[in-house]
């Protein structure tokens, strides 16, 4: 009986321990949900220790492309102390775009919908840079 009483003892400390047991998550699975389920169905990239996400609407005319700064639970950023830049490289020449802040959480811009583009998209929060490169392939292919 008493056998059985340890045996039964053992089991369940050792199940309550391997249940309890949070060495699997990291930042990595952050990414990873943020990457493969953006937030407003967009394209994330990591930029140092925030992540950007490019949505693009080609059926719009003016502003079709909304920007936002999340940390690493995809919560937007909303630091008084955010300001974004874009630029669009061709051919090794950069071209910055304006950007229009929306409100506290994203903010506009307005890309060619004809040609494939490489963009960088810069943040700064409180004077320090976050940058990422986002590729469209455009409408005209």
């Amino acid at each position: 009986m008493k056998l059985l009483i340890l045996t039964i003892y053992v089991l369940i400390s050792i199940s309550s321990f391997s249940q309890h047991d949070h060495s699997g998550h990291n930042h990595d699975n952050d990414l990873y949900n943020l990457v493969n389920h953006p937030p407003h169905n967009g394209v994330v990239e990591k930029a140092g220790k925030y992540y950007i996400e490019v949505v693009t609407n080609w059926m719009q005319k003016s502003n079709n492309t909304t920007i936002y700064l999340m940390n690493y639970a995809g919560k937007i950023v909303t630091k008084k102390k955010v300001s974004c830049k874009v630029s669009i490289i061709n051919n090794e020449k950069k071209v910055e775009v304006i950007t229009n802040k929306i409100d506290d959480e994203s903010y506009r811009v307005h890309l060619d919908s004809n040609d494939p583009l490489k963009v960088e998209v810069i943040f700064f929060v409180k004077n320090k840079k976050y940058s990422a490169f986002f590729f469209t392939r455009g409408n005209g292919e």
